[in-house]
């Protein structure tokens, strides 16, 4: 990048200038980032407003498809105010009317990417956090992100107290989250308005780093503290340095779901390295690991008991792996990444009958990597497991990856040297068609 730099400077600023103009005739973006680089302050705050209105009047309508240069576009809106508006003051009222402008966003865009969501996440809330840092009226201030709190109606504005520690002191943020809590006392128990208000004192009370506001914040949400609630609490204490009341809470959280335990030992983990237990970090260290092998949960391990362990865990690991009774995708593409291949073809093949086609996210790359190592019998089993899936379904618009995989089987087919029991490519696909023969909008898609 640096040396492709050095080669445009070297081009001169009249034919850098001519490219970008060229540009700009036919790249809404070129032609933007060239009124910008040659715009006075003015000149962008006269840009900004005038989108900011045109926005609002919401008459636009994007897919998804859209949706990034639509991103791309306000995330300009927002260079255009920061470049035209250096009085703090009015800066803040411009990014206010940026986030009330929310509802214009996200009716005239879809947004299944979530792009949007990250511009409000990321590039508005850091303007937002910017010109408030220098206001001088922070009392002023909390009135105003009470008020664009109160009309969160699409989930964004919450951002805003998520980085209210940039901009307000801790004894602001403490009593903003008090009046957050009263604000929810207020409402009728249990409906929306009053957790709307109870979130937000969770997120100011942890920005304050005040540990018994959270928890005053979470037992008002939720009184008998079931769920994630002893968890966050936990969390919370040890962010503010008490590593010891962290554990308590721990200790005193209900069994959790296999997932949320997940949470929960890497939580206990973190605790108990503050608190300098060994024994326990090595425990929850193992527990993290087994409940999900992986390349990075590996990682953590050696951590603990030492990469020069990383052999002898992978290789026991493997055994255990093989002797489990039921399946597990994971551990599969564990034994790959770890390059245990002739495992995982043995462990694959003895539990083929459990491949759930449904999985694709993690069948697709295992798929791939048997293919790529020269193992087509195992490939083929996968592939035929999200043939199956795709067919069961028998929705058409899925029908073009089940004729992609079955044209990967006709391919593989020839270099399976040994079926090891299983149905050759011939009978597979015979046995296919008589089980889903009716279904002509696939069949008309594959020609082998």
């Amino acid at each position: 990048m640096a040396v492709q730099r050095g080669k445009l400077i070297d081009l001169g600023a009249e034919r850098l200038a001519d490219a970008l103009l060229e540009l700009a005739q036919t790249s809404g973006e070129a032609e933007n980032l060239a009124e910008r680089l040659v715009a006075t302050p003015a000149d962008s705050l006269r840009r900004f407003k005038t989108k900011l209105a045109s926005l609002k009047r919401g008459r636009r309508s994007i897919d998804w498809r859209g949706a990034r240069n639509f991103a791309r576009e306000l995330e300009g809106l927002l260079e255009d105010l920061r470049a035209g508006v250096p009085d703090p003051e009015a800066g803040l009222n411009l990014v206010v009317s940026f986030y009330e402008a929310d509802e214009a966003v996200f009716e005239s865009c879809d947004d299944s990417s979530g792009t949007l969501g990250d511009l409000f996440r990321s590039p508005a809330r850091d303007l937002f956090a910017e010109y408030a840092a220098a206001c001088p009226d922070k009392e002023r201030l909390m009135e105003r992100l009470t008020a664009l709190y109160a009309g969160d109606g699409y989930g964004v504005r919450g951002y805003l107290l998520e980085a209210a520690d940039r901009f307000l002191d801790q004894e602001r943020l403490q009593a903003l989250a008090r009046a957050f809590l009263k604000r929810a006392e207020k409402e009728t128990p249990d409906s929306y308005q009053a957790s709307h208000w109870l979130v937000g004192a969770k997120i100011l009370a942890r920005a304050a780093r005040d540990a018994s506001l959270f928890e005053t914040a979470c037992r008002a949400a939720n009184p008998e503290l079931i769920g994630t609630a002893c968890e966050e609490i936990a969390a919370m204490h040890l962010e503010a340095g008490d590593a010891t009341t962290a554990l308590a809470w721990l200790d005193r959280a209900p069994p959790a779901s296999v997932y949320g335990d997940n949470d929960r030992q890497r939580l206990r983990l973190k605790i108990c390295a503050k608190l300098g237990r060994h024994d326990d970090v090595m425990k929850a260290a193992w527990s993290l690991f087994r409940a999900h092998r992986s390349r990075d949960s590996l990682a953590a391990l050696l951590e603990v008991i030492g990469n020069e362990q990383r052999d002898a865990v992978i290789a026991a690991e493997a055994t255990r792996i093989l002797d489990a009774a039921t399946l597990s995708h994971a551990d599969a593409a564990f034994l790959v990444d770890m390059g245990r291949l002739d495992e995982a073809e043995e462990y694959l093949q003895k539990r083929a009958a459990a491949l759930n086609g449904d999985l694709y996210t993690l069948l697709l790359p295992l798929a791939k990597a048997m293919e790529e190592h020269g193992r087509p019998l195992t490939a083929s089993l996968i592939y035929r497991a999200l043939i199956d899936s795709v067919l069961r379904k028998a929705q058409s618009k899925y029908y073009p990856h089940a004729v992609r995989y079955l044209k990967k089987l006709a391919a593989l087919a020839p270099t399976v040297a040994d079926w090891r029991g299983f149905s050759p490519q011939a009978e597979y696909e015979a046995g296919l068609r008589q089980e889903h023969g009716r279904k002509s909008a696939f069949w008309s898609r594959y020609s082998p």
